[in-house]
Parts: C-alpha cells; sequence; structure tokens
C-alpha cells in the first residue's frame, strides 16, 4: 500500500481552474485539439475542471440546471436485486439480506440519495467513484481520485500495456496526505467513455460546453437588454457646439430618467439639437425566441432528456402537447437513456457488492412512476401472457416452467414437458432429488413474490416454482433412504447445542441430512 501512496503524483493544493480556461481547451488552438500520449503513462490523473463546470454550468444555466437534475431524479427512483441468469439469459428478479447495504448506503440514507449523488458526479465530472467501507457506501470527489495500473510483465507499469489492470485508487484531498483503495472496495461509474483515457469518463458537457456559453450569453444579452433602458441600442449625437460639461450633465439627467427596465417606454424629451439613433438589433429582428429554443434543444440532446420530458419551449409547441407524442418521448428517453445508465451503474456496483454464483447485480424498475404503462396497455399484455399460459398447459408443459418462461419474456427453452399430453396429465413416475435453500432469499417479481422470504435451509421438492426460477440459491439434497439410530439423533443434538446454534428437529435433520419425521421417530424411540 506504501508503495502505491508514494506512485500518487503529487498535486497543488488549488487544483480548480475557470470555466473560461477550460472552455479555451477546446478551441482549435487548445491543448485538448491534439492530445499527445507520454511514455510509461502509470496513473489516470483527476480532471481539474469538476469545480469549475459545476458552479458555471450546472448551478448558473437553468437549462443545464433542468435538464440534469430531472435526468438524476428519474435516476435515481429504481431499487436493486439480484437476478438469476440460466444459460447465459437473464431470469427473474429476487432479493437477499446482501441488498441491504444498497438500500441504507449510509445512516438516513437511500438508495436514490446514492444514485443521485452517483449520476451527478459522473455526468460533470465524467466519473463516480463509491468506496465500501464496512456496512457504509461513500462518495469520493472524483476530482480527488486518481486510478493506478500495474502489470506483471514490467516492473514500471504503463496503463496501455494490454495486460495492465488497475491496483488502485488514490484519494487526495487538498491539505490531505493521500489514501490508497484496493480495485474491490471502489465501484467506478463512467458512463461516458473518453476515447483517449484507458478507463476514465468524459464529462457529459464537454462536447455541448460552446453551445452552453452561446446559450448563457444570451441569457446575459436579455438581462442587458432589460437593464439598459429595455430597448435597442441608442446612439446620442451631441451639437458640435456644446460644451463638455453641458453634454456630461445632459447624459447624467438622461441614465437617471430614462435607464433600466423600470424607464421603458417613458416618453423621451430632446433638445438643445441632441438627435437619437437607434442602434443594434431588436429581439424579434434576431429571432431571439427561436435561437434560444434551438439552444435548449441541443443542449437536451446533450443530456439524452426529450425537449418534451424536459418540458423545454420547443418540445411544448404544437402537436409535442398530445399525449401520444409524449408517450413516444418518454419510451425514447427510457430505452436510449435511462435503461443503459442503469445496467452501468450495476455493473459498477456488482464490484464491492458481489453477486452469488449464477447471479448478477440488476436494477428493479417496476415501481418508477415514469415507466408505468397505460393502464390499456398492460391489460393486452396481461391477456395475452394468460393465453400463452393456459395452452402451453393444456399442451403439457409444467405449470411452474411455463410461467418462468413467459415471464423471462419468451424464453421458451426454460419449458419442461411432462410427457403426458391432453387431459391424461400425471405426476411423473420418478422423483428427483429435493432442494435446500442455501441463503435468506425472496422473489422481487411475479407471482412467486407473494410466497415472501424463504429462510436458509429451506427443503423443496424439485418440481416447486421457487427452485426452477432461482437454481443458484438452492442446494440438491440427497434422499436416498438412510438409516440414523436414536443416539446418532441425541449425539448431533448435543453437538448442536454446545456450537450454540439451534438444535430443534429442523437443524437435527439437516446436521445428518435425513428427514425430519425421521427424527421425530428417533426421538419418539424409548
Amino acid at each position: 500500500m506504501a508503495a502505491l501512496i508514494d506512485r500518487l503524483v503529487p498535486v497543488r493544493a488549488d487544483r480548480s481552474i475557470s470555466l473560461d480556461e477550460w472552455a479555451s481547451w477546446f478551441l482549435p488552438d487548445g491543448p485538448l485539439a491534439v492530445r499527445t500520449t507520454y511514455a510509461r503513462e502509470r496513473e489516470e490523473l483527476p480532471d481539474a475542471s469538476f469545480g469549475s463546470v459545476v458552479w458555471a454550468t450546472y448551478l448558473r444555466n437553468p437549462i443545464v440546471f433542468a435538464c440534469l437534475s430531472l435526468r438524476a431524479r428519474l435516476f435515481a427512483d429504481i431499487r436493486f436485486a439480484w437476478q438469476q441468469m440460466r444459460g447465459g439469459r437473464p431470469g427473474a428478479l429476487f432479493g437477499t439480506p446482501d441488498l441491504r447495504i444498497l438500500e441504507e448506503p449510509e445512516p438516513g440514507r437511500t438508495t436514490g440519495d446514492l444514485l443521485a449523488a452517483a449520476i451527478l458526479d459522473a455526468d460533470l465530472g465524467g466519473n463516480a467513484f463509491l468506496l465500501r467501507r464496512g456496512d457504509r457506501i461513500l462518495r469520493l470527489r472524483p476530482d480527488w481520485v486518481t486510478i493506478i495500473w500495474g502489470s506483471r510483465r514490467a516492473t514500471v507499469a504503463d496503463l496501455w500495456d494490454p495486460e495492465a489492470v488497475v491496483v488502485g485508487y488514490g484519494y487526495a484531498p487538498p491539505e490531505q496526505e493521500p489514501t490508497v483503495y484496493l480495485p474491490e472496495e471502489v465501484a467506478h461509474f463512467a458512463p461516458t467513455k473518453d476515447p483517449l483515457a484507458r478507463n476514465r469518463g468524459l464529462s457529459l458537457l464537454t462536447a455541448g460546453i460552446r453551445e452552453i456559453l452561446a446559450d448563457s450569453a444570451a441569457t446575459t444579452h436579455k438581462l442587458r437588454f432589460f437593464e439598459n433602458a429595455a430597448t435597442p441600442n441608442l446612439a446620442i449625437r451631441f451639437p458640435p457646439t456644446m460644451p463638455l460639461a453641458s453634454a456630461q450633465q445632459w447624459i447624467d439627467l438622461f441614465e437617471a430618467r430614462q435607464a433600466g427596465a423600470l424607464n421603458a417606454w417613458r416618453t423621451l424629451y430632446l433638445g438643445g439639437g441632441v438627435e437619437v439613433e437607434g442602434v443594434g438589433l431588436s429581439f424579434e429582428a434576431m429571432q431571439y425566441t427561436e435561437l434560444q429554443g434551438e439552444a435548449e434543444t441541443r443542449i437536451a440532446a446533450l443530456t439524452g432528456m426529450h425537449p418534451v420530458v424536459a418540458a423545454l419551449s420547443e418540445g411544448l409547441q404544437g402537436a409535442s402537447l398530445n399525449v401520444g407524442n409524449f408517450s413516444s418521448a418518454r419510451r425514447l428517453v427510457a430505452d436510449a437513456t435511462l435503461r443503459p445508465l442503469w445496467r452501468d451503474i450495476a455493473g459498477a456496483l456488482g464490484t464491492i457488492v458481489p453477486p452469488l454464483p449464477g447471479t448478477r447485480l440488476w436494477y428493479d424498475d417496476r415501481d418508477v412512476p415514469f415507466l408505468r404503462d397505460d393502464v390499456s396497455d398492460r391489460a393486452k399484455v396481461v391477456e395475452a401472457e394468460a393465453r400463452t399460459i393456459g395452452e402451453l398447459i393444456r399442451d403439457g408443459f409444467t405449470p411452474a416452467s411455463v410461467i418462468d418462461a413467459v415471464v423471462a419474456g419468451g424464453d421458451w427453452t426454460r419449458l419442461a414437458h411432462t410427457g403426458l399430453t391432453s387431459v391424461q396429465l400425471q405426476p411423473p413416475l420418478e422423483a428427483p432429488a429435493a432442494y435446500r435453500a442455501r441463503t435468506d432469499f425472496w422473489a422481487a417479481e411475479g407471482p412467486l413474490a407473494a410466497l415472501g422470504r424463504v429462510p436458509a435451509g429451506t427443503e423443496l421438492p424439485p418440481d416447486h416454482p421457487l427452485v426452477g426460477a432461482y437454481p443458484s440459491c438452492f442446494e440438491p439434497i440427497d434422499r436416498r433412504p438412510q438409516v440414523v439410530s436414536r443416539a446418532e439423533v441425541l449425539a448431533a443434538r448435543a453437538r448442536l447445542a454446545r456450537a450454540g446454534r439451534p438444535a430443534g428437529i429442523d437443524a437435527i435433520a439437516r446436521e445428518l441430512g435425513v428427514s425430519r419425521e425421521t427424527v421425530r421417530r428417533r426421538l419418539a424411540e424409548p
């Protein structure tokens, strides 16, 4: 760990830069017009522009703030669950107590708080870093994090070595000693990839910085327009014979009575040969509304928020006000923006909240109000699914496998046939082994969610729908006939008691690998 700390590049205490400096990087002759890759790079350094982007764009441009805050609210509306993977295809969702840390990452904070902070860091700084320490998940400010790379092939690692891997994350707040965290302690979320970096992300606003500056300049122009008489600029021509002192006195009087939005439209009285001529363009002449409306749309496009969804001016004109267009815009935002983001954050958090074998960390968006389908559309889907389930069961497929296949979006490889057809359906003659739950878990969707929590050690028959839907949560039990004596049962009970573990009938049966009935009969023997 000390060696990793020594590798951190020293940085000055104040690493912030101004917005103008950052914007100048993207000019044709700026440092980001052509980037050079230096030899033997070992670290991906923090982006010093994070603070400036927050202050100068997010907090001062209303369109950027509206789009990014809406994006954060929608992004933060999901919850996490485990997803069963079967044959490489995603299955049903379920939960375990291991997800508790994502539901309450810090005391008094929720999943939504964690996700909102992560998406704002990623959108404004290009990266979000979430640190797991025990039963808490903490935010690391992105412009204080350095990504450290290493490789087994070289003593001095180069991050562009194909075999290089991340060996740590250095965290160095100003005026503090750097701290290095291991890769399995940090979730790195970077939805917008920087093609010129190995692992770092890019601020969502990078490509639109000049558009944002232009929109801010237009807003400033509008403010100056109202501050300076709320009319086009005026050119005042004084007579050549007017003394300078008299001209200055006239200027002071004019500014006191005519300047400012409160004095707009007042009658202007002139005398002494003074002439007034209007210069510049009015708002109508320069098509101000269209100009600013198009800028709003381009900024919304950067954030993936449709103008209709973000309620921007161009999105609220004409036919866009009807429900059909809003539904289309909502689906576009959900499919093209939100779901890819949820996929990426689930993958990043899987580093610090590892899933069970055969499963993955995934998102549950069924309770997101923004994504709720129209009632009529959902009713049609349910009707079609019910008809499909009935037909497959009548054709001889097991009910549990039919429901599993339909819930999985029509994955027919999950169907299991009884070998019987028509009304002659009968249970199979051969009964395979039973199954035991590996851990506490609960189904998070579908009809099986009504069963609630399934405690660890619960034994179920092989044809139970839970066993078919969540095979990673169960282990097989050998049900071959076994003979145990009363002495063995008593010895197992004593052994469990000495270990401080439950010593009831169920616990003894699990310990000896026999049925509850067997244990009960042996204990009832004289």
